[in-house]
């Protein structure tokens, strides 16, 4: 019981600190006890002060942050927690200098294509808990690690994809009759949107839904994405939902990937996260890195040319959406690029 107090006590004063930019305990605010030699490591108010740059028990320094490393200062600590401290400490409070930073980013983008890739070609339970995992490690890293912004905003955003993979897919989705499957998947990614732009305080004219120019926008996404959608059934040559067309079917078709595919997806990926991407690193890299999310979130096809498709595509939405800033144009070109695809030319060329 003693060393469970122990260790409670212990990671209740890591968390506080990592929180906190000042020393929680006012003696360690007194140089002469910092600097103080006795290094016994015994103490029992251990502490690890970000403002500082070191980590402190008992008001006696025993760690220190040099540049990107913690060096040893008195000598080596031979108390098991507080060595684990030590290291949790040093994990979630790194440097972050602009290296740091991009090696995150590109580490976290990296994560995020091996787990759909894994949940698509090798097992959905092992993409459900690397999703998972994923997720509560960035957080972790990002949020007490205290990234610094706009890359916070980046990877709290991007966090929304392994989170799109773990809810969409460990719902138990069979008591819905198959025709309400799409929308109630994509209604989850709705919700995950919605969240976040409530969280982030996102205004609704930011996103693009309020403007004078909606209908012009419209037209040209329903222009763009007919032979986008016609382009995309000669890659995938998706066979007929149905023995005969049916334009009931057609028309809820559209709906579905109006308001829940299109606008889904367009909202993730261009409104949020190619956003953060742009503020983070220039509208180039978000363009192309938002681009490429998109790409691996549609691996689920299981193939090649679909993904140089799907590419090609995104950096056509996400061109589109730099210039007219509105959700409508790009909502409508998936959209109606989707039901082209799913609704009219299987019943075509079949």
């Amino acid at each position: 019981m003693l060393i469970k107090h122990r260790l409670a006590h212990w990671f209740q004063t890591l968390r506080q600190a990592l929180r906190d930019d000042s020393v929680s305990d006012p003696a360690l605010r007194d140089p002469a006890r910092r600097e103080s030699p006795d290094i016994s490591g015994q103490g029992d108010n251990p502490c690890f002060d970000r403002a500082g740059g070191g980590f402190y028990n008992g008001g006696r320094l025993i760690y220190s942050a040099d540049g990107n490393n913690f060096t040893k200062v008195y000598g080596q600590v031979s108390n098991l927690p507080q060595r684990i401290m030590i290291r949790i400490a040093r994990a979630l409070t790194p440097d972050w200098n602009k290296r740091n930073v991009i090696i995150f980013m590109a580490t976290f983008i990296a994560a995020i294509s091996i787990t759909e890739w894994i949940f698509a070609y090798r097992s959905v339970g092992y993409g459900i808990l690397l999703s998972l995992f994923l997720s509560l490690i960035v957080y972790l890293i990002a949020v007490l690690g205290k990234l610094p912004s706009p890359y916070l905003e980046c990877a709290e955003s991007m966090v929304l994809i392994p989170l799109y993979i773990l809810f969409t897919s460990s719902l138990p989705w069979f008591f819905l009759r198959q025709e309400l499957l799409l929308p109630a998947v994509y209604a989850v990614i709705l919700a995950l949107c919605f969240w976040h732009i409530y969280d982030k305080d996102i205004s609704l004219k930011s996103l693009g839904f309020i403007g004078r120019k909606w209908a012009k926008y419209a037209l040209i996404g329903a222009l763009i994405g007919a032979p986008l959608g016609t382009i995309e059934y000669f890659v995938l040559k998706i066979p007929p939902a149905y023995p005969n067309f049916q334009i009931l079917v057609l028309l809820r078709d559209l709906v579905y990937m109006l308001f829940f595919v299109g606008l889904g997806e367009e909202l993730l990926f261009r409104a949020i996260i190619q956003v953060d991407l742009t503020r983070a690193f220039g509208w180039k890299w978000g363009l192309f890195l938002a681009s490429f999310l998109f790409m691996v979130m549609h691996l689920t096809w299981r193939s090649v040319p679909e993904l140089f498709f799907v590419f090609s595509a995104a950096v056509i939405l996400g061109f589109m959406w730099n210039k007219t800033g509105s959700i409508v144009g790009i909502t409508v070109l998936h959209g109606v690029g989707n039901t082209f695809l799913v609704g009219v030319w299987p019943y075509i060329f079949r």
